[in-house]
């Protein structure tokens, strides 16, 4: 009987340990269908780029800088994730503002986000070399997912902010209140 309590233990730890890993959220961009981020973990950021929405897939933001405009900026400090949403018509407070841009940046970020291939905060620029060998050069950064040939911009999409050789975040274009 003690062999079997002693296995669900370890497997038990071994399961809380993993589990930060496997829960991680997906950031999802298919370039050659759109000039964005498509997905943020399960929430549709093409199709419902509105305040409410993020708060509905994400939960309620720790921080809520300049609510009562639409240039408002939340921040899910548990996701590591920082987003800027803004309106470019008329608009009266963050509620009605759309998700333009995003960072996802330190532990929670790491814990909490990967690519499609599976970079995440604070790999290394090897594993950023291997997994996204056509990446494009910046000053301190790698853009990872672009559009080809852009109408507008210089196509980035998703970018790998670089530190002593590590991912140090990301930056993500949502482009949800246009460009």
């Amino acid at each position: 009987m003690r062999a079997p309590l002693v296995l669900l233990i370890v497997l038990g730890a071994l399961g809380s340990a993993a589990s930060p890993a496997l829960g991680a959220r997906t950031i999802k961009a298919q370039p050659s269908r759109y000039w964005a981020v498509t997905y943020l973990g399960g929430w549709h950021v093409r199709a419902h780029p509105e305040f409410p929405k993020a708060v509905h897939a994400l939960g309620t933001p720790s921080h809520v800088k300049n609510p009562d405009i639409p240039g408002c900026e939340a921040t899910w400090s548990r996701l590591g994730l920082r987003i800027q949403f803004e309106s470019f018509g008329i608009a009266h407070g963050c509620e009605e503002g759309k998700a333009q841009s995003a960072v996802v940046k330190g532990h929670r970020g790491r814990v909490s986000w990967r690519t499609q291939r599976g970079l995440r905060v604070g790999d290394r620029f090897r594993k950023l070399e291997r997994l996204y060998p056509n990446a494009r050069r910046k000053p301190g950064a790698r853009v990872i997912v672009y559009q080809g040939e852009p109408a507008i911009g210089d196509g980035s999409i998703v970018t790998a902010v670089l530190r002593h050789h590590k991912v140090a975040g990301f930056r993500l274009w949502l482009g949800g209140a246009g460009e």
